[in-house]
């Protein structure tokens, strides 16, 4: 395939997250990680991965939601391909049953579905090496009481380890994107319910606050009455800290502390 021939014939959706990778020694660092296995690509765009991944894995299961993408694909490799199994699908529409043989994630994420590939990382219980927004994966690695330090730091660091293995400059893509990437390993942990998740996601809204009072903000959201969380607020030893101070564990077991509020709130 003529990369840069196709890539002038063709208009990138925006509303899709569409950038191109054109560099295809990137590719073929990525592939690398899938020797031997079999790989879930998501959005292959052009096949620049697809093609490199091929060369490496047992099967390559690439699922395109763009039905013109899809198409180029499967004119570009057609039925010769014997280990690719080319889906036409919203990967966040798509059933487990479709996917559940791959041992691994390798792809270039659309930026704007990086969250939600998360989930299905954990859904699915495997490991994946994602090419992201740089700061993304920033507040991904961010420890407590940085700047950066999230939710989606929390979240990440309790079901993942996470490694950084390579930098990757914007003009490798098109269009240019105006923000960096980078490439992550992702080696699953342990999947958190996710009712948990959730109630982290309300204490960490408001992170530069103590523990105590961010849960006060948030005790409508999270269900509980005032008095509740002042019981909570004196048996906890964390209730004088500031929330962005406090650990990935250190805000599970906060978590599960409340989730046992919420339960016995609900036995009244």
């Amino acid at each position: 395939m003529n990369y840069f021939k196709i890539i002038k014939a063709i208009k990138p959706k925006k509303r899709l997250g569409q950038n191109f990778l054109i560099n295809p020694h990137i590719a073929e660092f990525e592939a690398e990680f899938g020797t031997g296995k079999i790989v879930l690509e998501i959005g292959p765009g052009l096949g620049m991965l697809t093609r490199a991944l091929l060369s490496h894995a047992v099967k390559v299961i690439a699922v395109e939601k763009d039905r013109g993408m899809y198409t180029l694909l499967k004119h570009e490799f057609g039925e010769n391909e014997k280990n690719l199994l080319l889906i036409n699908k919203d990967i966040l529409d798509i059933k487990t049953d479709d996917i559940e043989a791959a041992d691994i994630i390798i792809a270039n994420v659309p930026y704007n579905i990086s969250s939600k590939v998360l989930d299905l990382i954990a859904n699915l219980k495997i490991d994946a090496v994602l090419c992201l927004q740089k700061e993304f994966v920033e507040h991904m690695l961010a420890r407590q009481g940085t700047k950066k330090y999230s939710k989606l730091s929390v979240f990440s660091q309790l079901q993942f380890d996470v490694k950084m293995l390579k930098k990757i400059n914007s003009n490798n893509f098109y269009p240019v994107p105006k923000v960096d990437s980078s490439i992550i390993y992702i080696k699953f942990k342990t999947e958190i319910n996710r009712e948990i998740l959730n109630i982290i996601s309300f204490v960490m809204m408001h992170k530069k606050k103590t523990l105590r009072n961010s849960i006060l903000d948030s005790s409508k959201k999270l269900g509980l009455s005032k008095e509740s969380v002042e019981s909570f607020a004196v048996q906890s030893i964390y209730s004088g800290e500031k929330v962005f101070k406090l650990s990935p564990v250190q805000l599970l077991e906060i978590a599960k502390m409340i989730k046992k509020l919420q339960d016995s709130a609900k036995r009244i």
